[in-house]
């Protein structure tokens, strides 16, 4: 035989190139499916773009008209909470069905729709805002991880159209379950707390008002008091405002309570304006938020006609919120303090043991 025919160097190239790709290939197609489907995914997965957040707006200096007006930016529809921490209890969307005359009307809640128990506050936003404003779904989140049950509407900009809605929610919870209407409190932020108050007086028998940002002044400078007047004695009253909100003045709004013939209760949270925006970022905001919404729910299971104030406040120290739950006397005497005379009065002939009590 004779010597053998020497191939090109690129062709011995070409084949050895070729036998490590078979080699490779042959490699990655031993591996199961799966593995496969994971390699090629890694492959072609690109990077996803990171979203810019909106920054929460002030709103302070605007009219409860506004369409910007209750605590800032909306948050997605489809997420009502906007909350993401596992230990807060789920707020759920559903609707109060149509009725003859009148449209369904969109609804957040603490539980599902014809629980046995009824929701302890009926509640509704301001004019600019929604079932999506933070100001809302905060107060909302804070009632309901207090363990109690919240149902929040939404209506339009309408205060007569908003009043009458309260009804219609109610109704609608009467017939799902045994609700006790004196059992139930009505309540709002900025026009929702004027529409609750107006929807309290023409159902007597809800006997709890709770009234968020209340907008004592309105656009144009007028004293929206007399319906605070005009609310029935036996109605139990709390207000929920910032001390930096430009339309309640809370030394004004004392001066009212001080005319009502209804028992009232007063939690001012320093440093909130209308919108309960504090300032140090959006997370401060949601907590301050969420102590409104917990200690409504503490006011409605439990008060007490001596004790009717209270300051809640932001601690930089500690970065957690303070005064929260500490009812005190007007006057600044918290529960627990004597509410004797002085000693002093009583050696000088006055009565002993005389105890004052407010709003009884």
């Amino acid at each position: 035989m004779g010597p053998r025919a020497r191939q090109p160097r690129a062709l011995k190239r070409k084949a050895k190139t070729g036998g490590e790709q078979d080699t490779k290939q042959s490699a990655v197609s031993t591996k199961p499916a799966k593995a496969q489907s994971k390699a090629r995914s890694r492959v072609t997965k690109r990077p996803q773009k990171k979203q810019t957040v909106p920054q929460a707006i002030h709103t302070d200096n605007v009219d409860d008209a506004d369409p910007d007006l209750d605590g800032g930016v909306p948050l997605p529809a489809s997420s009502p909470t906007g909350l993401a921490s596992t230990k807060q209890r789920a707020l759920s969307n559903h609707e109060v069905p149509a009725t003859s005359g009148s449209k369904s009307i969109p609804c957040i809640r603490s539980d599902e729709p014809g629980s046995a128990r009824p929701p302890d506050l009926i509640f509704t936003h301001g004019a600019g805002g929604g079932l999506s404003a933070p100001a809302l779904v905060n107060f909302a989140q804070g009632f309901a991880n207090a363990g109690s049950k919240i149902v929040c509407f939404q209506g339009n900009m309408n205060l007569k159209s908003r009043t009458k809605m309260f009804s219609t929610v109610l109704d609608y919870e009467k017939q799902k379950n045994e609700t006790s209407k004196s059992k139930v409190a009505f309540g709002g932020r900025s026009m929702g707390s004027r529409a609750a108050v107006l929807a309290a007086q023409e159902d007597k028998d809800v006997q709890m008002l709770i009234l968020v940002s209340y907008p004592l002044t309105g656009p144009n400078g007028d004293v929206r008091d007399q319906i605070l007047l005009d609310i029935d004695p036996g109605v139990d009253v709390l207000f929920i405002s910032g001390d930096r909100d430009s339309m309640c003045d809370v030394k004004k709004l004392e001066h009212v309570r001080g005319k009502m013939e209804a028992r009232s209760w007063m939690a001012v949270v320093q440093g909130a304006d209308h919108g309960m925006n504090v300032k140090g970022g959006k997370k401060r905001t949601e907590t301050i938020g969420h102590e409104t919404g917990k200690l409504a729910a503490g006011w409605i299971a439990q008060r007490d006609a001596t004790m009717t104030e209270m300051s809640v406040s932001w601690d930089n120290g500690t970065e957690s919120v303070v005064g929260s739950g500490i009812w005190v006397q007007r006057g600044g005497q918290e529960i627990g303090q004597s509410q004797e005379e002085p000693r002093g009065r009583q050696e000088g002939g006055g009565k002993k043991g005389v105890k004052r009590r407010r709003n009884e």
